[in-house]
């Protein structure tokens, strides 16, 4: 897990993934990706 992690800092954004129900991963993920488009891209 170490070893991806300068990967998963290179992430435009990230959601933690849990124990729940896959449909409510899918509209958190979904949210996150809608949120991240209103922030700047960086660079």
């Amino acid at each position: 897990m170490n070893a991806r992690y300068p990967i998963y800092e290179e992430a435009d954004l990230t959601v933690l993934s849990r124990d729940v129900d896959k449909d409510i991963m899918v509209k958190e993920v979904l949210a996150a990706n809608a949120r991240g488009r209103d922030r700047p891209c960086r660079t």
